[in-house]
């Protein structure tokens, strides 16, 4: 892990798909499998 802090511009925009369930911050590199 890092201890990198980001800031979004419009974070409300993000996807909840997108969002880590424990600690509600964007996934850095979100992959999807079908």
């Amino acid at each position: 892990m890092s201890n990198v802090q980001y800031e979004y511009v419009d974070e409300s925009s993000i996807d909840e798909n997108y969002k880590c369930l424990i600690c509600n911050e964007p996934f850095q590199q979100p992959v999807t499998t079908s």
